[in-house]
């Protein structure tokens, strides 16, 4: 089953791009962060304009939900709905069980310190917990824009998201800290940092501060998966997509063309 994440920042105009990506990765459920507003019908429209596998959108919990949800070829419904987070459930054929689906967009760093993000981290790892308890089990998987990089504090502490770079680790499933047990994630979003990672690209945004300390690209969006699911996770069709048959998503200069969006979308690939 493959998951595509995108922040496409209000742009109406990309609608008929989303479709033809969609298409081209062979899309089954499509998550799309900053949809300019009251317009998931018309991207309802597009993607299912050309299109003989017909898109379903799911209508959120709640009318303030940061990220709308296209479907087909699955069995999808919504568990629960916050400010900036969602939950979805997802049925298994190959696991004969439910999946839980947790997608974010989460503060902006313009408008939030490290510090501000780390404790945002926080909350969101309790709710995750918490969503896990209820439900009794960890099959889950978080995605989306946590406007944190794989390195910052909020997505690799205990106390946050626990996302680590290496299987290994993450298989461990927890690790104890002064008597207390804290769950780990898997990140591969880590394999894309540097000229040596995967990919034609070394994150999902570009943004030069100017400053002394700069990284260039940044790498928000990310997919994350509980030590249950790593098994059923496809490495091999883990991307950043800076095409689709003759949409560029890139300038000449190899960079995000912020004309179409300042992110570049996510895919990924669940065996189940």
């Amino acid at each position: 089953m493959r998951f595509l994440f995108w922040n496409i920042h209000k742009n109406e105009s990309l609608f008929s791009s989303i479709a033809s990506i969609a298409e081209a990765e062979n899309i089954d459920v499509l998550m799309i962060a900053e949809c300019p507003e009251n317009k998931q019908l018309d991207l309802l429209k597009s993607l299912n304009a050309n299109n003989s596998d017909i898109f379903k959108y799911l209508v959120p919990i709640v009318n303030y939900q940061k990220v709308m949800v296209y479907y087909r070829h699955c069995k999808i419904t919504n568990k629960e709905d916050k400010p900036r987070i969602s939950v979805k459930e997802l049925y298994s054929p190959l696991l004969q069980g439910n999946i839980t689906l947790v997608i974010c967009h989460l503060h902006s760093k313009i408008n939030n310190s490290d510090e501000e993000l780390s404790e945002k981290a926080e909350s969101l790892r309790r709710f995750i917990e918490d969503i896990e308890s209820k439900l009794g089990h960890q099959r889950t998987i978080c995605c989306g824009d946590f406007n944190m990089n794989p390195f910052d504090k909020g997505i690799i502490k205990a106390q946050g998201l626990h996302a680590v770079m290496e299987k290994n680790i993450a298989n461990k499933k927890e690790c104890i800290i002064e008597g207390e047990k804290f769950s780990f994630f898997y990140n591969p979003m880590w394999g894309f940092l540097g000229d040596l990672g995967r990919g034609d690209v070394s994150g999902t945004m570009y943004y030069n501060s100017g400053g002394h300390i700069n990284y260039y690209w940044h790498l928000y969006d990310q997919v994350l998966i509980r030590p249950d699911m790593i098994n059923s996770f496809d490495e091999s069709d883990l991307k950043i997509v800076t095409s689709a048959n003759k949409l560029d998503l890139l300038t000449s200069n190899n960079l995000v063309d912020k004309s179409l969006s300042d992110h570049l979308p996510i895919k990924f690939n669940l065996k189940i």
